[in-house]
């Protein structure tokens, strides 16, 4: 389970008003995915979302949104399923109390996604966005999600391998030293060591990461073309913009879009 510390460290930062109009006021979270017709982050992270889903061939009966963040994961599944087949896992309460107001019709409950408190069988769909690295473990909550799913459903998520880090620095970001994968192939032998045994691993590296980290180092640079920002708030902009990337390239080594069905008994 994510320390209450670490918590409140994503909910101060994921509504910070500077990260909401970085999203484009869009709820979303996430390095997106980009191709050359992507504009801002907003939309690429709900291409990212639209991706993932693309591989569940009949979209019908409940699903899971498993670390819904603020939401806009969620509401996008509003597109394919009824509210009321819709629930959304999350533990923080802030996060999930800012979703529940914007989404009043749809159930979220706060639970870790490593002990999922589900009757097997429950689900036709899991969606996992960005998070999987975080959990106590990946492959605990890859087992969940396979007790839960019924025969046939599918489990689409997107995930990070990085480079093993130092305990301190693991204890701080809370990502376990369990979740730690070398590339793609480790990362298909967890999902089949849970019992899936149809399932694809994309690496998008290139349309990921690296979109993200373009975009945010780009973006200063039209704004102040634009005439939209001062010159001192391009400078401070300039400066985050490369702090933010070169820490966070520091602990992304490859990124996947991933999916899995279980397969009918």
């Amino acid at each position: 389970m994510i320390p209450t510390v670490m918590l409140n460290t994503y909910d101060r930062m994921m509504l910070d008003p500077l990260v909401v109009e970085y999203y484009d006021g869009t709820d979303y979270h996430n390095f997106g995915l980009w191709d050359e017709t992507t504009s801002n982050q907003g939309a690429a992270s709900e291409n990212l979302v639209r991706k993932l889903l693309d591989q569940i061939p009949a979209k019908q009966g409940r699903v899971l949104d498993v670390a819904c963040g603020l939401g806009a994961s969620t509401r996008y599944l509003q597109n394919f399923y009824q509210p009321q087949d819709v629930v959304a896992v999350n533990l923080s309460t802030v996060q999930l109390n800012y979703a529940k107001s914007q989404l009043p019709a749809v159930q979220f409950v706060q639970m870790d996604a490593a002990h999922l408190a589900f009757e097997d069988s429950s689900f036709d769909a899991v969606l996992c966005v960005e998070a999987a690295f975080h959990f106590d473990t990946r492959d605990l909550f890859l087992h969940e999600v396979f007790r839960i799913l019924k025969p046939g459903g599918w489990l689409v998520f997107s995930d990070v391998t990085r480079p093993m880090p130092s305990e301190g620095y693991a204890r701080k970001a809370h990502l376990p030293i369990g979740n730690y994968l070398e590339g793609g192939d480790a990362l298909q032998n967890r999902i089949q060591r849970a019992g899936f045994r149809l399932f694809r691993v994309t690496d998008v590296m290139d349309h990921s990461w690296y979109g993200f980290r373009d975009y945010m180092r780009g973006l200063p640079a039209k704004r102040r073309h634009a005439g939209t920002t001062s010159r001192a708030r391009y400078i401070t902009e300039v400066l985050a913009a490369w702090y933010i990337s070169l820490r966070f390239g520091l602990h992304v080594k490859r990124y996947f879009l991933c999916g899995a069905q279980k397969l009918q008994a």
